[in-house]
């Protein structure tokens, strides 16, 4: 089936979104992303209603669409559904890579070039080979029903992430990532699940503390994964 107008729309925003380009509350002026994506308006309003009912931005009423805010409370459900679900998928690679080792070779690939960009203070970069490493086990964890239901999560988590995260973080992060496709490449499934967890824990803990230093952290605040 040929991508619709509306679909393109809809990748065109989350690709913005986790690129950073479209922050937190930004507006989405219509006639503007009608011209950019060559669309027609009734396309950009399919699409907005799309990704409202994702969660991705929000519409009000004589406001417009606007990319979604999250709080603090929205951050900490976000990483409980990251925690279990990505805990999951890295138990089943562990159990995969045992009979797979191109498994093993292609997360260890994507490890060292996130070690290369973490060592550089490269927080754009790392961000990217981050997301690529978290969606890599979820790729091969075997079980599309988890990458179903995490991408929202995700989509909220990478853009989120970006602008908080300082170079003893991404240092933290990198070292926490090698734990965890040692133990998938060990086949030590029960140990990679329980990594993953507390991997996804201590990012989520980054966010709030970065939410908490913020000035408006008493009101609905913008954070970037």
């Amino acid at each position: 089936m040929s991508e619709s107008a509306a679909d393109r729309v809809i990748e065109a925003i989350k690709t913005m979104i986790k690129l950073g380009d479209l922050v937190p509350g930004q507006r989405l002026v219509e006639v503007e992303i009608a011209q950019m994506l060559s669309v027609s308006r009734q396309s950009i309003r399919q699409a907005f209603a799309a990704l409202e009912a994702e969660g991705v931005i929000s519409i009000e009423r004589h406001r417009g669409a606007r990319v979604r805010r999250y709080s603090a409370s929205e951050v900490v459900a976000l990483h409980q559904i990251r925690e279990v679900l990505e805990g999951l998928a890295a138990f089943l690679v562990a159990e995969r890579a045992v009979s797979d080792p191109s498994i093993v070779k292609r997360l260890a690939q994507i490890h060292k070039s996130a070690g290369k960009a973490a060592a550089a203070g490269d927080l754009p970069s790392y961000s990217d080979w981050n997301a690529r490493l978290h969606e890599e086990i979820i790729v091969q964890c075997g079980n599309s029903e988890i990458s179903k239901h995490i991408s929202q999560a995700n989509l909220a988590y990478f853009r989120l992430q970006r602008p908080l995260f300082v170079p003893d973080d991404l240092i933290r992060s990198h070292r926490q990532h090698e734990a965890i496709v040692d133990a998938i490449a060990e086949g030590r499934a029960a140990l990679a699940e329980r990594l993953m967890r507390s991997h996804i824990r201590s990012s989520r803990d980054v966010m709030l503390r970065a939410m908490r230093s913020a000035p408006d952290f008493s009101r609905k605040v913008a954070v970037n994964s």
